[in-house]
């Protein structure tokens, strides 16, 4: 499930930082913003998940 999230997020990220390479709007700068806190969520989701699975 958070393979998919995870890899859809990265993928607009990359697209982000090619447009901020060519102009960096705001816009696209608060997106970016979002887009990496949403990434850290599942990141951090995944690191938990991880940790119940190896106490089992």
């Amino acid at each position: 499930m958070h393979s998919r999230k995870k890899k859809r997020l990265w993928g607009r990220l990359a697209g982000i930082q090619e447009g901020l390479a060519r102009d960096s709007s705001h816009r696209v700068v608060v997106l970016e913003t979002r887009l990496r806190k949403e990434l850290d969520l599942v990141l951090k989701q995944e690191e938990e998940e991880e940790d119940i699975y190896s106490r089992s």
